[in-house]
């Protein structure tokens, strides 16, 4: 029923503010547990590991409005690890984020994947993508464009076109028909 794939399958939302609402990084990431019925051992337990797994053992009690917005994203993402799915449903983890938190956001996605946690993710960052997934499907305004290896999928033509666009026919030429800087172009 509902219950199983819950615990089968977790979210995490691009934007953490729309998944966060405990008072401090503890309760939130134990909430989910705690609606299992869990014991509360078990609940600790799961709360200690997923803090662990995303390097965040140290804001356990950190009041969540304290938190940087890179921090509020690793704590959505405690929250779904600490109910042990199977899979995990990620959208844009990495939005947001500045350039450092966005390498520290992407390290520590892979080792969740290295864990042997199925994750599909929705992301823009192509790069992110054919380097995490081992399958990858591109959409293209809503319809599937191609699917498969990264290999398979980065280097197919439509992708190119989709996502790099074609040249634009109004720019100047360059090489040999451009003209040195301080000639005459007539």
């Amino acid at each position: 029923g509902l219950r199983a794939h819950r615990e089968a399958v977790q979210f995490v939302a691009q934007d953490p503010d729309d998944q966060l609402f405990a008072a401090d990084v503890f309760r939130d990431v134990s909430f989910g547990p705690i609606n299992l019925g869990l014991p509360d051992e078990q609940v600790r337990e799961r709360v200690a590991h997923a803090l662990e797994v995303l390097s965040i053992t140290d804001l356990a009690d950190r009041p969540i409005h304290e938190l940087s917005y890179g921090q509020r994203k690793r704590v959505a993402m405690a929250g779904a690890m600490a109910m042990q799915p199977c899979v995990l449903l990620m959208d844009e983890p990495t939005a947001g984020m500045n350039p450092q938190e966005t390498r520290q956001a992407e390290e520590l996605i892979f080792k969740i994947r290295d864990s042997g946690l199925a994750i599909v993710v929705i992301e823009h960052d192509m790069r992110f993508i054919f380097n995490l997934c081992d399958r990858v499907c591109c959409l293209v305004r809503g319809e599937v464009l191609v699917q498969g290896s990264g290999d398979v999928v980065q280097n197919d033509p439509r992708v190119i076109e989709a996502y790099i666009g074609s040249p634009a026919e109004d720019l100047p030429a360059t090489g040999a028909d451009t003209p040195e800087p301080g000639t005459d172009a007539g």
